[in-house]
């Protein structure tokens, strides 16, 4: 977030045209293998069980792909004005629990292992609901970015 407000300010100093798109909840081929989406594809097509949070964290997941597409479509589309930064946020437009979204890649995996739901607590300060604002962008004033709806456990 710091280089996004050292941009924009920048931006404004010089007039430049500036987009920052941030993408939320992106997982894919290529992600760190540490993160949630490749170590439950690790273990669903190891035959493995997995364990994991009760899942009732609601994130708005986008896949890769998505946030690539959505990126070339704000290259070709947005509206730019130089010396007025905006900000858009990219996402799927969809809330999920995580617990759903585990669940469904499982079967898309067709996982032979367990998925133990519930076999893990829930992080210290856990964010328990991250979910961007996907309307149409908005000016980023100094350190103002769009909104994003979160709560912490």
């Amino acid at each position: 977030m710091k280089a996004a407000i050292l941009a924009g300010a920048k931006a404004r100093e010089y007039g430049l045209e500036l987009a920052v798109l941030r993408p939320f909840h992106c997982f894919g081929e290529g992600q760190y293998e540490g993160n949630f989406w490749p170590a439950l594809k690790h273990a669903a097509l190891a035959g493995a069980d997995f364990s994991m949070s009760p899942g009732e964290q609601v994130f708005d997941f986008c896949s890769a792909e998505s946030v690539a597409s959505q990126f070339m479509d704000a290259i070709e589309s947005l509206p730019l004005t130089p010396g007025t930064p905006i900000v858009r946020n990219i996402g799927s437009g969809q809330a999920m629990r995580l617990v759903e979204f585990a669940q469904m890649w499982w079967r898309i995996f067709a996982a032979k292992g367990r998925l133990n739901i519930e076999g893990l607590p829930y992080r210290p300060a856990e964010i328990m609901r991250l979910i961007p604002d996907l309307g149409a962008g908005c000016q980023m004033s100094s350190g103002e970015a769009c909104a994003v709806f979160y709560e912490k456990k």
